[in-house]
């Protein structure tokens, strides 16, 4: 008897549930976003990296860096990346990857408009910036899978 209820009752639930045409439309739109979002996350943060190897033959002509120095500059923005992919991999459980990687972008575009200013003051502060950006972009990861997951679930389950 108890069995039979319950599945009445799923019954139930599944007929006041039933999605309609315009729902599953919206719900593929959504689906379709969160794709082209993440996508476009993906190129910037992909021309971002880019962007210094690209910028450091002129900068150190200009400033008159060594090959050493221009080895850690590249390198810093690994370290960085490295140190904080796990921190915001689990972030990302606790809070909407959504706003994770809208602050990561903000953070990462915010630090490489700063970094020229900080190449100005000394090598230590553009280390520091170029750590930075690398901790900022290493949301672009985690997010955009949490992000896919959720996209794949809304279109298809």
């Amino acid at each position: 008897r108890a069995k039979e209820s319950k599945v009445q009752a799923d019954a139930d639930r599944k007929k006041r549930y039933l999605p309609t045409i315009d729902t599953d439309e919206a719900i593929l739109e959504e689906g379709r976003n969160i794709v082209m979002l993440c996508c476009f996350v993906g190129v910037i943060s992909s021309l971002d990296r880019q962007a210094m190897s690209v910028a450091i033959v002129p900068m150190s002509q200009a400033m008159h860096y060594s090959d050493t120095v221009k080895g850690s500059i590249s390198s810093i923005f690994s370290l960085g990346y490295t140190l904080a992919l796990l921190p915001l991999g689990l972030a990302q459980q606790l809070v909407s990857a959504r706003l994770i990687m809208a602050g990561g972008v903000i953070a990462w575009s915010s630090f490489t408009v700063l970094t020229p200013f900080f190449a100005d003051m000394g090598v230590p502060q553009l280390l520091a910036v170029r750590m930075m950006v690398g901790a900022a972009e290493a949301v672009t990861n985690p997010t955009v899978h949490a992000c896919y997951m959720q996209a794949l679930v809304c279109m298809y389950v």
